[in-house]
């Protein structure tokens, strides 16, 4: 199956945001149908009232999202030809006006031709998969991206996927699937080559995607669907069965079953299991899933909490079996602070794993309370240091962001936002006192992220501790809020329009500084992996550049010794040094 997802779709998923408030969507599964030009109009709108750059939407944004759009649309040039994107050149300028006038004609044109230009290299495809490949022939095939050229011919396009064939073939074989399943599963593949859930509203995504973009790397529209996807992530619970689900090229195989969730608590699924059928209820008619698009399986699995679901599936190729599961409240508990106490010689060190920022909307979960509680028991159990890692923490909202982060701060600035207008906000300890005033380690990756930059950065400001990682964090120093655009004055009826994540606000550290692409510097620097794999704000298109405040009156006076820190940084320099895992990150980075 073809997945064609912006590339900002994803680096929202790994980073995340940084959001002032979650958008009440709600996915539409049935009723009104999408309204294209309300949703398009409603995102002309916001995005020159409302961005942060107030840029207009104009002629200069159209060129920029011509080009992103064909690049998003088909990024490893096996698609279109030259000549598609060419004959529609003479469009670029007109994009913005498109837009603000909600016509999504152009869009829909656009994405047609996609779908016809799919089909005839599905059919590419499955030619060359009849063909026995030459395996002794010296060839390579070029991946990157940002150089490959849209083929000029359909000779040349052939030949693409000649090679893509061959490089399937390969990749199966080397992951070990057995030889005889290698070409069967690659024409399931194929076959299914087309795009995933052609929604009404997919080609208006695509155009919207491009525009958006050109604003920023955090600013994007969401469908309805992924809009209530999105809400579901930062809650961190959905109304389901518990269970992770993959495409295994047309089959859906459950992936993992989460914790708390019906399907581990009723022990009649497993991961591995192959999904064949789904029915509502008891005795609800079992709808065969063979070739639906995965999230179409979600759709049809998902629910309201108390009603049921029946799954056929299969294990391992045995006889098929009726699994009924009750859709509950699932929490992503993966997802969710955790904590730990290491022996450390004498020391007792108590160890906090955050992967995000995240609170649920009516108030019965959130990171500050969920870290609050693992405190509380740290002092129960006598610990003497603690260690907040934030080296997967990608964001997520600014209220826990501060509050998170006062409750190691005896009180004072944790940042400042500046908004569209050029009016600064600050945002203070919540309390006076700390629940944590002990010696306290922050780690930090490239993958520290928005929210994990401003407790790194005011705890670092404030001398409250130490940040150890890589060289720097993410460098992401910008606020998104995410718009309901069914509440926008736009907005016709009760028709699904999705949402916008809109940058709208930049925020500052304590010292003044933004963490925009500069991101929060190590006191302490430990080599990883993380320095070599993951690129950091500063390489993403459009990115926003840094900006600086002036200093809090009365400045910033850490309450550390920087004689200290030298100190401690040389002996960790001399640990690394003496350590052979540490010296072959070195080596490889």
């Amino acid at each position: 199956m073809r997945h064609t997802p912006s590339s900002r779709w994803f680096a929202a998923i790994a980073v995340a945001v940084l959001t002032t408030s979650l958008a009440s969507c709600q996915q539409h599964a049935a009723g009104p149908p999408f309204d294209p030009r309300g949703t398009m109009q409603s995102v002309a709108m916001l995005l020159e009232q409302d961005h942060i750059s107030r840029h207009p939407l104009d002629d200069e944004v159209s060129r920029q999202a011509f080009a992103a759009l064909f690049d998003e649309l088909d990024p490893m040039r096996l698609f279109f030809l030259q000549d598609d994107v060419d004959g529609y050149r003479p469009e670029a300028d007109r994009l913005d006006d498109y837009v603000r006038a909600g016509d999504p004609a152009f869009a829909d044109e656009v994405h047609a031709l996609l779908e016809r230009r799919v089909r005839e290299a599905s059919a590419l495809a499955l030619q060359q998969l009849e063909q026995s490949p030459d395996f002794t022939r010296d060839e390579s095939i070029s991946t990157d991206t940002e150089t490959l050229a849209f083929a000029a011919t359909p000779t040349e396009l052939a030949e693409r996927w000649r090679q893509r064939v061959k490089l399937d073939r390969l990749r199966l074989e080397f992951s070990g699937v057995p030889a005889d399943d290698i070409a069967g599963r690659l024409r399931r593949r194929y076959e299914r080559m087309t795009l995933e859930s052609a929604t009404p509203e997919r080609a208006v995504t695509e155009l919207l995607d491009a525009i958006t973009g050109v604003y920023d790397p955090h600013t994007t529209y969401f469908a309805p669907r992924t809009a209530a996807d999105f809400a579901m992530m930062i809650r961190l619970n959905y109304e389901g069965i518990g269970a992770l689900l993959g495409d295994d090229d047309g089959r859906i195989v459950v992936r993992k079953l989460l914790r708390g969730g019906s399907a581990i608590a009723a022990g009649t699924l497993a991961a591995g299991d192959v999904i064949l059928a789904v029915g509502n209820d008891d005795d609800g008619e079992l709808e065969p899933i063979d070739g639906m698009p995965i999230d179409d399986v979600v759709d049809r699995i998902r629910g309201p909490r108390g009603t049921s679901v029946r799954l056929q599936v299969s294990t391992g190729g045995a006889p098929p079996r009726i699994v009924t599961l009750e859709r509950r409240k699932t929490e992503l508990q993966d997802q969710l602070a955790s904590g730990e106490v290491v022996e450390a010689g004498s020391a007792r060190i108590g160890w906090i794993d955050l992967p995000g920022f995240y609170a649920d909307p009516d108030g019965s979960r959130s990171a500050t309370a969920d870290v609050a509680r693992l405190l509380r028991d740290f002092q129960d159990q006598g610990v003497s240091a603690v260690v907040l890692d934030l080296r997967e923490n990608g964001g997520g909202l600014l209220s826990e962001a501060v509050s998170l982060t006062g409750l190691f701060l005896r009180g004072g600035n944790v940042v400042r936002v500046r908004d569209t207008d050029g009016q600064t906000r600050r945002f203070d300890d919540p309390d006076d006192g700390a629940l944590w005033s002990g010696p306290l380690v922050v780690l930090t990756s490239r993958f520290s992220a928005s929210a994990s930059e401003i407790l790194a950065g005011a705890i670092q400001d404030d001398g409250r501790g130490l940040v150890v990682g890589d060289t720097a964090t993410h460098g992401k120093g910008s606020v998104q809020t995410v718009v309901d655009l069914g509440e926008h004055p736009l907005h016709r009826g009760d028709h699904p329009s999705g949402a916008l994540k809109l940058t709208t606000q930049q925020f500052f550290r304590p010292g003044g500084d933004s963490t925009q692409l500069h991101g929060v510097a190590a006191d302490i620097v430990l080599p990883a992996w993380t320095e070599a794999v993951a690129e950091g704000e500063a390489a993403l298109p459009h990115a926003l550049p840094f900006r600086a405040i002036a200093p809090l009156v009365g400045g910033v006076t850490p309450a550390r010794d920087p004689r200290l820190v030298e100190r401690l940084a040389a002996a960790s320099a001399g640990r690394v040094a003496a350590d052979p895992g540490f010296v072959a990150v070195e080596q490889h980075n």
